[in-house]
């Protein structure tokens, strides 16, 4: 079917009105709603029903070439379209990162993701594909930490659906978290003070931006990097939320006081969407200039986090962790696990780990090997 074609039976479904001059076929629809839908909505390269998607220059570009892609709706010919007129994800960490709003994505000679350009709509950044996954771990470092501006990470369902955000706030003294689960029907969360593992204090039924630090570390030594990660409450897929510090911390938290913690974990209070994947982390930058990722551990299962090894690439799929060669690859490659809590600090060293894998080629190559190998933390 030509593109005129596909526009016309598109457009006869959607009850549009139809102009023909000459071999040109012409859609006269009517906008969806006012204000611009590049933006916002889903990613450009996936059909979704809402008109426009998150990357402004790619969005704009779709809907150069066909505006029924910001009008009714971003349908699957709009997704292919963008596979074309539009840079394709950075893979970098193993996982594709697709630029958002007016953001700009860069890979360092490290590996590292550099994320630019962040104004102050809140709607610049980056988002992190996880395919069917628990959560994604993130290591942000900064040369100068913030002392203005704001990040917020958006935790996305198999449907684009929103699970839960966190938005910190950086000050020149004070850095404040508010978690958000109210998408989960949970207007208030749990907070988990941990100290080497230990849990110090447990504070239900907090809404709002309810906890705060210090800006440098209460030890007095600047963090260099910035830890933090999605991960289950228990067995299921709640949308809890962690950081762990660099150095010890004194948190405050609004309504109970003080506590001394080198992390902490924030979960819903009430009910959550027990069976829902998380499929995508958007991480959006307010006022920031400049964002970098140092590194990204996939999360399958409860607290199973994953690392890439020598140019890897990972999806989750159906319960199971896929670990592909990066595209003109030719060496060795792999994966890290850690099991337990992660790689983060207090975390609790299992004393034993089992894992199974399969072949997903169609045949191995003569002479390749496995080598499996365990370290310790």
């Amino acid at each position: 079917m030509t593109w005129n074609m596909q526009r016309r039976a598109r457009a006869e479904s959607r009850g549009s009105t139809l102009v023909t001059t000459g071999a040109t076929l012409v859609a006269i629809v009517s906008a969806a709603g006012a204000g611009d839908p590049c933006g916002t909505g889903g990613s450009c390269f996936e059909a979704h029903a809402a008109p426009g998607c998150s990357q402004i220059l790619c969005c704009e570009s779709v809907c150069g070439l066909d505006p029924f892609c910001c009008e009714l709706s971003w349908d699957v010919a709009c997704a292919e379209t963008a596979g074309i007129v539009c840079p394709p994800p950075v893979v970098t960490m193993g996982l594709p990162h697709t630029a958002l709003g007016n953001a700009n994505l860069a890979t360092l000679p490290n590996g590292s993701l550099q994320v630019s350009n962040l104004g102050s709509t809140g709607n610049d950044g980056v988002r992190v594909e996880l395919g069917n996954a628990t959560g994604l771990g993130l290591d942000c470092g900064w040369a100068t930490l913030p002392t203005s501006g704001a990040m917020t990470l958006r935790q996305l369902g198999p449907e684009n659906q929103l699970l839960g955000t966190m938005t910190v706030t950086f000050g020149p003294e004070t850095f404040v978290y508010e978690p958000d689960f109210s998408a989960q029907g949970s207007a208030t969360y749990t907070l988990t003070a941990l100290l080497e593992g230990e849990v110090v204090l447990e504070a239900p039924g907090l809404s709002g931006a309810a906890i705060s630090h210090a800006a440098v570390g209460f030890s007095a030594k600047p963090p260099g990097k910035w830890k933090c990660f999605w991960k289950p409450c228990a067995v299921n897929k709640c949308g809890k939320w962690g950081k762990v510090f660099d150095s010890v911390e004194l948190l405050t938290i609004s309504g109970v006081g003080t506590v001394v913690a080198d992390g902490f974990s924030v979960t819903p209070t009430d009910s959550c969407d027990a069976g829902t994947s998380v499929a995508a982390l958007e991480v959006l930058g307010s006022d920031l200039g400049t964002l970098q990722i140092d590194a990204e551990y996939l999360e399958l299962f409860t607290g199973i986090f994953n690392q890439p090894l020598g140019g890897a690439t990972m999806v989750g799929a159906d319960e199971a962790l896929v670990v592909s060669p990066q595209e003109g690859s030719s060496g060795p490659f792999g994966v890290r696990t850690w099991p337990g809590a992660g790689p983060g600090t207090g975390s609790v060293i299992p004393t034993a780990f089992a894992a199974g894998w399969e072949e997903l080629s169609e045949h191995a190559h003569a002479g390749s090997t496995i080598r499996l190998s365990s370290t310790g933390r």
